[in-house]
Formats: C-alpha cells, sequence, structure tokens
C-alpha cells in the first residue's frame, strides 16, 4: 500500500507522508543526542545518516517480510548503526545495563535508584 500511496491522490498519502517524515525526525533526533555524547562517527552529517537508515529499515523491513528465513534484518540494522556508531558496543552495554536495573528495581517494588515505592510483594518466577 505505501507504493501506492506516492500518488497523491491515494487516501492513505498524508498517512504515508507523515509516518516517514516521524521516522527521520526520530533518527535525527537520536542521532543529534548520540553526536553530543561523542558516540556518532566525526563528521557524520545526521540529516542524511537518518535518511539513510530510515531508508533502509523501510525497504529491508519488506524484505524480511517476504522472506524472514533469507533476510537477515537484525543483521542488516546492526551492521548499518555500526558504521554510524563506532562506539556500538559501549551503547549496547549501557543500555543493556540501564534496562537491567529498571528490570531489577520493577521486581523489588522500587524505583530506578533501588528505593522502594511501595509495598507490594514481590513475585517470584523461580520455584
Amino acid at each position: 500500500m505505501s507504493a501506492e500511496a506516492v500518488n497523491t491522490e491515494h487516501p492513505a498519502h498524508g498517512h504515508f507522508v507523515r509516518q516517514r517524515e516521524e521516522s527521520r525526525e526520530l533518527f535525527r533526533v537520536a542521532f543529534a543526542e548520540l553526536a553530543e555524547r561523542g558516540l556518532l562517527a566525526p563528521g557524520l552529517p545526521i540529516r542524511l545518516a537518518a535518511d539513510i537508515c530510515s531508508s533502509h529499515f523501510d525497504g529491508v523491513q519488506v524484505q524480511w517480510l517476504l522472506a524472514p528465513g533469507v533476510v537477515d534484518l537484525p543483521g542488516q540494522v546492526e551492521l548499518l548503526l555500526r558504521r554510524f556508531i563506532p562506539q556500538w558496543d559501549a551503547l549496547v552495554a549501557e543500555s543493556e545495563a540501564a534496562e537491567a536495573a529498571v528490570i531489577g528495581s520493577d521486581r523489588t517494588g522500587g524505583d530506578q535508584t533501588g528505593q522502594t515505592t511501595d509495598a507490594s510483594p514481590s513475585i517470584s518466577t523461580t520455584s
């Protein structure tokens, strides 16, 4: 449907235009934040990188949906992002640590600082 919606007369044209604009903007914001932290490849044009990622993700997603056992969507995404984010491994480790902290605080009823926020009993998933 997105291919048909390139026609300005198509009823879904506006939807797809907004969706693509939002995708590019999400990448721009993320890349700008990474650049501020010194994690983006030096000299990488943020707008161009955002456009490339948004376009690639649209295309690879369609290919993966058509041939999920053939197209390595996660591998392609990671390979592309590693070119733009040389500190990829550090960023992933940081993200995983933050996620583990949130999950751990959820299990104890605490907030992200580990402080208890209520007296709800925790439920153990182990026996």
